[in-house]
């Protein structure tokens, strides 16, 4: 069996595809976002879920521009503490108004902003895992220039791409918030080769990156492909038939 790990986060882009979530703290001060690369169904971080088990970035910012001017004074933190992992300051790309956190075990949790000693804001949240995952593909056939969205049962063509976007759900089947890492199996090894992202090719370098995650087929069958959220032990399989090239 065929693994390799991919992470299927993305690169964040808050002007980009996917949705952006966010709520104003109980105070008033500060808003606190998070983008996530598939729509969310609820409109607000207080009325919808966050994935626990993989870091998430907390983007947020200053409801009085005034505040801006005392940005270095800007911390955040995370309570209860317990399992918890945050990264702020110079670990997270925005400047101090950003930061990363991992929450491990689900539950209630605060953010919670201060400037200097002084708390400046905090947003009670929900963290869960999921209980399923739910799977997006798009596939690129040979020689094409843009992807279209793959249903299930579909039979692809040798050499085509597929990209996949695993959707975290809860108990009920409603989306959690956030972005995962999966690990991409496949069931077949040689039946798959796994996709690089070029995003820049230079004559000293290339920038490419496994994320998101895609693979193309190169040989003709069947194979079924997982991608797995490993800190909360739920997949998610689409089984492919690959047919002969049709490129003689």
């Amino acid at each position: 069996m065929g693994r390799f790990l991919t992470a299927v986060a993305g690169i964040v882009a808050l002007m980009g595809c996917g949705d952006l979530t966010s709520a104003n703290g109980e105070l008033g001060r500060v808003n606190y976002a998070l983008h996530t690369d598939f729509e969310v169904e609820g409109p607000s971080l207080t009325e919808t879920s966050l994935l626990a088990g993989h870091p998430q970035v907390i983007h947020t910012s200053p409801l009085d521009s005034a505040d801006f001017a005392q940005e270095d004074l800007i911390t955040h933190s995370v309570t209860p503490d317990t399992g918890v992992t945050l990264l702020q300051g110079e670990w997270v790309s925005g400047g101090p108004w950003n930061f990363e956190v991992l929450v491990k075990t689900p539950g209630t949790y605060a953010f919670e902003t201060w400037l200097g000693e002084e708390l400046h804001d905090r947003l009670e949240v929900v963290f869960d895992a999921p209980s399923t995952l739910d799977l997006i593909a798009w596939a690129r056939a040979p020689w094409e220039e843009n992807f279209e969205v793959l249903s299930r049962g579909e039979s692809v063509e040798e050499g085509t791409q597929v990209a996949f976007l695993p959707i975290p759900l809860d108990a009920v089947g409603e989306r959690i918030a956030g972005n995962l890492f999966a690990e991409l199996e496949a069931s077949e090894s040689g039946m798959i080769i796994p996709g690089a992202n070029v995003w820049g090719v230079y004559e000293q370098s290339i920038w490419a990156s496994t994320s998101p995650s895609s693979v193309y087929f190169i040989n003709a069958g069947s194979v079924d492909i997982s991608l797995t959220d490993e800190p909360n032990a739920v997949s998610a399989v689409w089984s492919f038939s690959v047919t002969p090239s049709t490129e003689e």
